[in-house]
């Protein structure tokens, strides 16, 4: 069963999209081209032609992925979201596929409005801290090898670790809310415990090694293999962009991972976007209850029933009541009968 409510920032496929035209009243279609910016491909077109021209492609292509976002989003974000400063360690292969990924990538799924791109092969703890203390940025994208206690950056110079009190409290003065970080392991201690301890409000990572396939050695930004591992990664700050929620970003760039295994790549491939899926974490600073509101102390006199919140007046009440020896006083008061 589709579901009703599918967000514009969840990859489309082409069955999701007849599914919903199905259960749609031609008005509702024309409303729901607001949303879901492709509808308005076909405007014009009746309900029954659009399903018919749907259904044709799925049965000659199979089913694709339509992916949209409405333009009003990013004038949204580029007025209301804050940028994001990326540090890429970027010194032998594995962080050099990195780097030319990025480089591709941000333009490509055009999130580089709002990542910039500020340490790239100097990604050096001396470094890493003057940054922090000079842009004060809120949100980070970091790239380096890791462990689950331990992030490093360029000739893997130690940036971040376990009970770091420097690198905490630098965090903490920066003003620094949340923070990706594509590295093996982080996500299991060390990002917890940065959230955990209030450092940031977000941590999202990885809590086992990350794999990706290449087809060469040589780093190259068209390298078929590597693409949908860097993709998926990055797609949560695309989704970010458009929602600004760190949740719904989360579980789209995981949801990508797994749209990519259905796609014609080598089984080896498939099971290491499986992998990455599985282990893509996210810590989120648990949000406290708003206490309960004071109690209110209420005193009920028991011959008239008048309520007081004062207790001084409550008691002077209660001693004239008593000693009114008025008729009506006398019928109202059991006590006194």
């Amino acid at each position: 069963m589709t579901n009703k409510n599918i967000a514009i920032y969840k990859p489309l496929k082409i069955s999701e999209l007849i599914a919903l035209l199905k259960e749609k009243t031609e008005e509702e279609i024309v409303a729901l081209s607001q949303q879901i910016e492709i509808l308005k491909v076909w405007k014009g077109m009746k309900k029954d032609e659009i399903i018919k021209e749907l259904e044709d492609d799925l049965k000659n292509y199979g089913d694709f992925i339509i992916c949209t976002v409405r333009a009003n989003f990013w004038k949204n974000f580029r007025e209301k979201r804050d940028k994001v400063l990326v540090c890429l360690a970027n010194f032998e292969i594995a962080t050099e596929f990195c780097e030319v990924f990025y480089k591709r990538l941000l333009p490509e799924i055009h999130i580089d409005d709002i990542l910039t791109i500020t340490l790239d092969g100097d990604f050096y703890r001396s470094k890493f801290i003057e940054m922090l203390e000079e842009k004060k940025p809120k949100l980070l994208e970091l790239n380096g090898h890791g462990r689950l206690d331990l992030l490093t950056g360029t000739d893997y110079d130690k940036i971040l670790w376990y009970g770091d009190e420097e690198g905490y409290n630098t965090l903490k003065k920066a003003g620094v809310e949340g923070i990706s970080c594509l590295s093996c392991e982080v996500g299991l201690l060390l990002g917890k415990d940065l959230v955990k301890k209030g450092i940031i409000k977000w941590f999202r990572g990885y809590d086992d090694k990350y794999f990706f396939a290449v087809a060469s050695q040589t780093p190259n930004p068209n390298d078929p293999f590597a693409y949908p591992f860097f993709y998926s990664h990055l797609y949560f700050w695309k989704v970010y962009k458009a929602t600004g929620d760190v949740e719904k970003s989360f579980e789209a760039s995981t949801h990508m991972y797994i749209e990519f295994t259905k796609h014609n790549y080598p089984n080896t491939v498939k099971r290491l976007l499986k992998w990455d899926a599985d282990h893509h974490v996210l810590h989120m600073k648990e949000e406290q209850p708003p206490p309960p509101p004071p109690r209110r102390e209420v005193y009920l006199c028991p011959i008239c029933r008048k309520q007081f919140e004062n207790k001084k007046e409550y008691l002077h009440h209660l001693v004239i009541r008593r000693l009114w020896k008025t008729k009506i006083c006398i019928v109202k008061d059991p006590y006194l009968n």
